[in-house]
């Protein structure tokens, strides 16, 4: 397996969570075609009402395109800018995770006097 292989499985990959993503976001919003595609020439960076904009462009109402939003977000496609850093779905759900189970731990912690 050499480096052109490599780049080969990425993009094939690439494709498929692109195609996995658009038929998970019709299944909801059976209007929403090819979204993924219509964002390809975007600026990087967005505001929320760039995007819901955008996707109204789509002729989605604004309840929809709320909802495609909200599963773009699900699936990483954006994330979401905080202190010139941008967190993802999968890092913010790890953070509380995190501090879910180390409540539970607090909770459970017993102090033993000797």
């Amino acid at each position: 397996m050499d480096e052109d292989d490599l780049k080969e499985g990425i993009k094939q990959f690439s494709r498929e969570m692109v195609e996995n993503i658009n038929f998970e976001m019709q299944d909801v919003v059976p209007n929403a075609v090819d979204i993924l595609y219509s964002l390809v020439e975007s600026e990087r960076v967005l505001h929320e009402d760039d995007v819901l904009f955008k996707l109204m462009e789509l002729a989605l109402p604004d309840d929809e395109a709320k909802r495609i939003l909200d599963l773009l977000l699900y699936y990483a496609v954006f994330g979401i800018e905080e202190s010139d850093q941008v967190r993802y779905i999968y890092v913010l759900v790890m953070i509380v995770k995190k501090c879910v189970l180390l409540r539970i731990i607090e909770e459970r912690l017993v102090y033993d006097l000797l």
